[in-house]
């Protein structure tokens, strides 16, 4: 009895101690990639492209994806720049003030801006205050010509009065209302297909949970580059915005270690005999290349590895590695 009365202050003492010893703090979860895509829906094996941000240089791989390293999540603004070349600006010796693009050649550049609840429901505002205008717009174009197609019935009557011009006058007065109410009509339609995506989002923004996120949505404006300078936060890819047919967003989201980064989404027919040796795809890539010989000393170079799992032989996962 004795014994076991001696050995129950050690046990307290022990258990006191894993009380009073210090917990360590959680680990930090690392900053997202940014993860984007160059997309052909005609081509098996997309050519290599490079990719530059904040410094860094990557390159995509065959199936179009590049994976970037973020300093910070909280990333709300981003950019987007597609050129052939772009050049370093020097502030004294060895200072880089900025880097440019030349203004006498083409480049698409754009806006990005992170969707929120408050932005995506005054955007949905803002784009439907625009639709009332084109619908008024679209309406007067409508009664112009059923007034042209009057006339125009009317100067066709031998016995038509000397006020009325010759039928070939309303004829292209016709032509050039129908174009514009095309240009209209389109426009309308494009505006409002904005909405409804925008809804259905403001839907998953409603409906989001910590288990079940939102994902990653962005504003995409295209604009011009003030002064061809290149802002901070913004995304260089090496490639002919000739052969670019658009910019979009991701249909699904991604895992929380990646921030979805628009996809770029390729022209069709660029690899085909009738197409001109400058606006091919892979000759693009080759310039890419080449033009990233020059980079090497300003952006410091990322590399992939590919990860597979055991489990899952078809499953494989990029993983962003410095050299």
């Amino acid at each position: 009895m004795y014994k076991r009365l001696s050995i129950l202050p050690a046990c307290l003492f022990a258990c006191l101690a894993l009380q009073l010893k210090p917990t360590q703090p959680p680990e930090k979860p690392p900053f997202p990639m940014l993860k984007g895509a160059i997309v052909s829906n005609e081509l098996e094996t997309i050519p290599n492209f490079k990719v530059y941000y904040q410094g860094t240089q990557t390159v995509s791989n065959d199936d179009g994806f590049f994976t970037l390293p973020l300093e910070d999540d909280t990333v709300q603004d981003l950019s987007l720049l597609i050129c052939k070349d772009f050049s370093p600006k020097f502030e004294g010796t060895n200072t880089i003030k900025n880097l440019s693009v030349n203004p006498k050649k083409s480049y698409a550049y754009f806006a990005l801006s992170k969707a929120t609840l408050p932005l995506t429901k005054n955007r949905i505002d803002q784009l439907e205050q625009k639709t009332k205008p084109l619908t008024l717009r679209a309406d007067l174009i409508k009664r112009q010509i059923e007034r042209q197609k009057k006339h125009l019935a009317l100067s066709k009557n031998k016995n038509r009065k000397k006020s009325f011009y010759r039928p070939e006058y309303y004829k292209n007065n016709l032509k050039k209302l129908e174009q514009r109410l095309s240009i209209t009509t389109q426009t309308y339609k494009k505006v409002h297909q904005e909405i409804l995506e925008l809804k259905e989002k403001l839907l998953t923004f409603q409906n989001a949970t910590p288990t079940k996120p939102a994902g990653d949505f962005w504003f995409i404006d295209k604009k011009i580059l003030q002064n061809t300078v290149v802002p901070e936060n913004c995304v260089i890819v090496s490639l002919n915005p000739k052969t670019v047919d658009r910019i979009e967003n991701w249909s699904f989201s991604l895992s929380q270690n990646f921030m979805a980064f628009p996809k770029i989404i390729l022209k069709e027919n660029l690899e085909t005999r009738n197409v001109k040796k400058k606006q091919s795809i892979t000759r693009s890539a080759l310039k890419s290349e080449f033009y990233a010989l020059e980079k090497k000393v300003f952006h410091e170079q990322q590399k992939e590895v590919t990860k597979y799992f055991d489990d899952r032989p078809n499953v494989r996962v990029a993983i962003l590695q410095k050299q």
